[in-house]
């Protein structure tokens, strides 16, 4: 299996406060990664710095691409901030293809369809964001990313603003997508279950600066059953290093 995502020696500090120090890390393609920890701990600045969006102080960040250039890698965030108030759905997917050049205007015009039918968006694609619902909105920042076929999904705790019932479908369907596109996913979340239902892999992160405390690997076809008692034994021992 090929590695998508290498980190050495990451370091990141704000203040003189190490929020990252020597932080490691290798992701293969195909693999849902999730990372659990407490605030301050350095998980969205993870994220921010591997989308290029801070710069680290110390170490190495590389997206590898599959045939070996260098890689893309796009983020989502929690909040919906990411959709432009004043474009409609169809126009808010369609944005950064134009901004990165890829494509002409009717195959991004076909591509940004393509991607919102992917995603299950059932609304009109005429529609603003401020005219959706939380659910609706996370399915248009998530059709915008797939236009852009990253090599790695950030995700930034993207459905922790939904409720439960929305939460779980998007679980759902964010596991249909990542099966029948293939993708290679990072997500960030406070939640246990959602990282124990999703994920391939688990990091549990300590404080500022602690780095990892432990790696937990998976089995098990997901989405995984959170009444199960093996998810309930693994729950209680991430609870208890949190």
């Amino acid at each position: 299996m090929s590695c998508v995502l290498e980190i050495q020696g990451l370091g990141k500090s704000y203040n003189s406060v190490d929020i990252l120090k020597d932080f490691d890390l290798k992701l293969i393609r195909g693999e849902v990664l999730s990372i659990l920890g407490p605030s301050g701990c350095g998980k969205s600045t993870l994220l921010r710095l591997i989308a290029g969006l801070e710069q680290p102080e110390e170490g190495s960040i590389r997206v590898e691409a599959e045939h070996g250039n260098t890689g893309k890698a796009f983020m989502i965030f929690q909040d919906f901030d990411q959709l432009f108030p004043w474009r409609t759905v169809l126009d808010n997917v369609i944005y950064p293809m134009g901004i990165r050049k890829i494509y002409s205007d009717k195959e991004r015009n076909e591509a940004a369809l393509e991607m919102l039918d992917m995603v299950e968006y059932k609304d009109s694609i005429s529609k603003y964001p401020h005219q959706l619902s939380g659910g609706m909105k996370q399915k248009v920042a998530l059709a915008r990313a797939l236009c852009l076929n990253p090599d790695l999904l950030l995700m930034d705790e993207p459905f922790a603003s939904l409720d439960a019932q929305t939460r779980n479908s998007m679980q759902e369907l964010l596991l249909r997508i990542w099966k029948r596109k293939g993708l290679t996913i990072l997500f960030v979340t406070h939640d246990i279950y959602e990282a124990l239902a999703i994920s391939d892999r688990i990091l549990v992160m300590g404080n500022k600066g602690e780095g990892i405390k432990t790696r937990m690997e998976l089995e098990g076809a997901k989405p995984r059953n959170y009444g199960s008692p093996e998810l309930m034994k693994l729950w209680k021992e991430i609870y208890e290093l949190l």
